[in-house]
């Protein structure tokens, strides 16, 4: 049976069995911080997982980069993206998802920790929160 605590430290957790969700702010970004968690370099093309719900693409590119986000899993998935760098030469990013509700396109801003939070309905990712980002 799930249960449902709310701690300073980690906000709202819910548990059941040996999975639990952590609802927590990712540096200003609203994203869900769980158990599958990816960290990838960033090259001119990605695909970003689908498999786990928040993927941090470390971008240390200078230029454009073009990223695909495939479908869905199942509905009412949360995919988060987080770009990212160390060196203060982030490039802008632009991912496309295959199937996208909201436009075509989604563009992370260069030099900042940029984010995408989405929900699968289905039949196309909606948007549900955006930091620095910009939906074309």
């Amino acid at each position: 049976m799930p249960q449902v605590n709310i701690t300073a430290v980690k906000g709202l957790v819910v548990e059941g069995g040996s999975d639990g969700i952590i609802v927590e702010t990712y540096k200003g970004a609203g994203c869900l911080v769980a158990t599958s968690y990816d960290s990838q370099a960033a090259a001119a093309s990605v695909t970003i997982p689908v498999t786990t719900i928040v993927s941090k693409v470390e971008d240390t590119t200078d230029g454009s980069d073009a990223w695909t986000l495939a479908d869905g899993l199942t509905v009412g998935q949360i995919k988060c993206v987080i770009v990212g760098g160390d060196d203060g030469e982030e490039g802008i990013a632009v991912m496309t998802p295959v199937s996208f509700a909201d436009g075509t396109d989604v563009t992370f801003s260069g030099g900042v920790e940029a984010s995408w939070t989405g929900i699968w309905d289905g039949s196309a990712w909606r948007t549900i929160i955006v930091n620095y980002v910009t939906i074309f």
